[in-house]
């Protein structure tokens, strides 16, 4: 028969191509997938990952009950329901609190549902556990590795390792085809059925076969990129182990890159080129880019790191510990940093410096200095130049400024404003915020740049307090307090009413939610803002007591005020705003030791630094608004009032006295003269009292009632005439619409036309 051999050389490898598997065979391997990648990731402590495996596992036993009936449970079914309770056992009640709330959830669920799900098994897991059918496991699970696909047999893991691919062919992967292999595993990733873990894996042992650098950084640049794929959902984070093996990996990137200057990594390579030529290249000495990108690396890495805070509980050692890994990713943004300005890749060294900035500017000075210092083991950092910790965030901002992006500008400035107000350099910070008007586009930009500047701005209030700035620090903490959304400008946390956002609102502000270490203490900006509102609103109410037109400095301040002098029952003060309100009302009484002895008792200000300067602060200035609120209240009873007696008074030097009294008198404040030579204070007649004030109260609404009733008079008179020449102007086209109707009959005589009439008004 012609043709004969080739059919049969044809069919043969056809036969050796398509393995027909039958549905057990199918099942027990879905199966036995299942139960590998809840081992690989028990070994990492995943426990996400492993309940969302368990899950698997279960619909896959469910669905194949008739076939296990049939055939017998099998061992590797049996021995991962051995090796999950051993595993849940063996992890105590302070291992779960150290999770993070996704591991700790689905730690709690897998624990209840392995219960329920071994209880089928019992009998076999009995067995099991007494050793009978071990040596069974064991040949089954050699030879159920004999017949799985895309399975990794190590061979000799310094030069060469064997995959098993979906024929049950062996291809063997060494340094000569490594990149073809490379390249096929970048074509499957992210497809349906692509096992990831396996992949994984076999990249782990492509970078160990490795002869080069160059091979070396071509798998690490496709290795870290599939350590992420293991994040799952919206909102979730990489494991701790994940995540360090990833740094680990990007280290090393960065060493080889470090050792070997002539290769670059760009995001847009030139032409390809063959492993032939680039080896040339390399062996010459020049250049070679490799296409990738480190910046996606340093952001990813750091995205992560932010996400597994706001996933930890703030509160407990776990957080404590993770914040330790900070240094290790700081040093991989210097290390970065290092190599773009060495590559001159000046488009991507702006966000590389803005991730640096923004791990420091909210730092004080010592605990830079002591990250700096700690960083510089390395000896590529070591050989740079040192910058001054106090200069350090300055100077990588005038680098920002330099740049064309308005974006990376406004958040370096930001940044650097927030520095300098945390640092007391209330002057630099203001003039930065007045000469940059940032403040008039800010509303143009993205969420994140404004929730900056909201962030900025109240730390700008927070520096004037400190330096004694009181009416300053009013201004900046007002717009933020005023409203009832502290927490969300500030990105510190979501108060939403029932209805309010949608689910996908809610979801993309807590990803905007700024880790623990870097919040604003809400409960002491409030008693700031409160406290400031108290020296200035309380001299103001009694210098405009008699004004019809009240002038209000804070409105939230003077509602408060008001609902507390509402209640009758007044206790002691158990919190902040009931301690400043007390305070408030000795103040305007004129006891301003009271004022003070309150306000000091507030625990709040020992969280602030040089907490004793803060206090003597606080009484010099309740000392001296006090004295003004005393002279308002005060200056229609008396005719002269004596320096001397008000130093007594108020525990103020005369000197202090005299100053004030001329501030209030130079301001038209406080209409009034000072007698040197006899020390006192002459009062002026010229001011309102009670009875001015409810004349000229009565005055006003007097005139507002004229003014109502003659505009309603007006009003009336308007719609009268309009009404008038509306009906005068219908009567007029009705008359000609009936004198055009009217029948035009020419009578040919008088007496015709009488008898016409006459007629008419007999029918009628």
């Amino acid at each position: 028969m012609r043709g004969g051999d080739s059919s049969d050389e044809s069919s043969s490898e056809d036969e050796e191509r398509k393995i027909v598997k039958s549905v057990k065979d199918k099942k027990f391997e879905e199966i036995q997938t299942h139960t590998d990648n809840i081992k690989l990731n028990l070994e990492n402590n995943n426990w996400n990952a492993v309940q969302n495996e368990y899950d698997k596992l279960t619909k896959a036993v469910q669905k194949g009950n008739n076939i296990i009936r049939r055939e017998g449970v099998p061992t590797f079914l049996t021995a991962i329901l051995v090796d999950l309770d051993d595993k849940i056992k063996s992890v105590s009640n302070q291992d779960v609190k150290k999770m993070n709330k996704l591991n700790a959830r689905s730690f709690n669920a897998l624990k209840q549902g392995i219960k329920k799900f071994s209880k089928q098994f019992q009998g076999e897991i009995q067995k099991y556990r007494s050793g009978a059918t071990q040596a069974q496991a064991q040949t089954a699970k050699e030879e159920k590795t004999e017949e799985k696909s895309r399975e990794v047999k190590v061979l000799d893991e310094s030069e060469s390792f064997t995959v098993v691919g979906k024929g049950g062919k062996e291809i063997q992967i060494n340094s000569e085809n490594l990149f073809e292999k490379l390249a096929e595993i970048v074509n499957t990733r992210g497809k349906k059925g692509t096992n990831k873990n396996e992949q994984s894996s076999t990249l782990v042992k492509m970078l160990k076969i490795c002869k080069t650098p160059y091979q070396k950084i071509k798998v690490l640049l496709v290795l870290i990129p599939f350590q992420f794929d293991y994040v799952s959902g919206i909102g979730n984070s990489l494991n701790n182990e994940i995540w360090n093996t990833v740094t680990n990996y990007i280290k090393e990137l960065l060493e080889l890159l470090e050792k070997n200057p002539q290769i670059i990594i760009k995001e847009i390579a030139s032409d390809e080129k063959t492993t032939e030529e680039i080896e040339q290249l390399l062996a010459d000495g020049k250049e070679v880019v490799i296409p990738g990108s480190i910046n996606s690396f340093i952001d990813r890495i750091d995205e992560e790191f932010t996400r597994s805070l706001q996933n930890t509980d703030p509160h407990t050692t776990e957080y404590i510990e993770r914040m330790k890994d900070e240094q290790l990713l700081y040093e991989l943004i210097v290390r970065a940093q290092i190599y773009l300005e060495r590559a001159q890749l000046i488009d991507k060294i702006p966000s590389i410096i803005i991730r640096r900035i923004e791990h420091i500017y909210y730092k004080p000075v010592n605990v830079i200095s002591i990250l700096e210092e700690n960083i510089r083991s390395n000896e590529v950092i070591a050989n740079t130049k040192k910058i001054d910790p106090e200069r350090l965030v300055y100077e990588l901002c005038v680098k920002i400024y330099k740049q064309d992006d308005e974006r990376l500008r406004s958040r370096a400035l930001l940044y650097h404003i927030y520095h300098d107000a945390l640092h007391d350099r209330y002057t630099s910070a203001r003039d930065l915020l007045l000469m940059s008007h940032i403040q008039e586009h800010v509303d143009n930009t993205d969420v994140n740049t404004r929730i900056i500047y909201n962030r900025a701005i109240v730390q700008l209030g927070l520096c004037a307090f400190r330096c004694g700035m009181i009416r300053e620090s009013n201004q900046c903490l007002q717009e933020i307090q005023n409203g009832q959304k502290v927490k969300e400008l500030l990105a510190q946390g979501v108060q939403s009413r029932y209805g309010d956002k949608t689910p996908e609102q809610e979801k993309l502000e807590k990803q905007r939610q700024l880790p623990f270490h870097m919040h604003i203490n809400i409960e002491l900006l409030e008693c700031i803002y409160l406290t400031c509102s108290m020296l200035l609103e309380i001299p103001n109410m009694a210098e405009n007591v008699y004004n019809v037109r009240k002038k209000f400095i804070s409105r939230t301040f003077r509602k408060l005020l008001d609902n507390s002098e509402r209640q009758t029952l007044l206790g002691p003060p158990e919190n902040t705003r009931e301690h400043i309100m007390g305070a408030s009302k000795a103040l305007a009484n004129g006891e301003w030791e009271k004022c003070r002895d309150l306000i000091n008792s507030i625990k709040i200000w020992d969280l602030m630094p040089n907490t004793e300067e803060i206090k003597k602060m606080l009484t010099r200035k309740i000392q001296e608004e006090g004295l003004r609120t005393w002279i308002f209240t005060c200056r229609n009873h008396y005719d002269n009032i004596s320096l001397d007696q008000l130093s007594k008074m108020f525990d103020l030097p005369v000197s202090d006295v005299h100053s004030i009294i001329c501030r209030m008198i130079i301001k038209e404040e406080l209409s009034a003269s000072i007698d040197e030579s006899k020390s006192i204070i002459v009062m002026s007649k010229s001011e309102e009292n009670k009875l001015h004030f409810l004349a000229q109260q009565y005055y006003e609404k007097l005139s507002k009632f004229v003014e109502t009733n003659e505009n309603l008079a007006e009003q009336r008179t308007q719609d009268n005439n309009k009404r008038n020449e509306k009906d005068q102007k219908g009567y007029q086209n009705q008359s000609n619409r009936n004198h055009n109707n009217r029948p035009n009959r020419n009578y040919p005589n008088k007496n015709e036309r009488n008898q016409r009439n006459n007629q008419r008004k007999n029918n009628y």
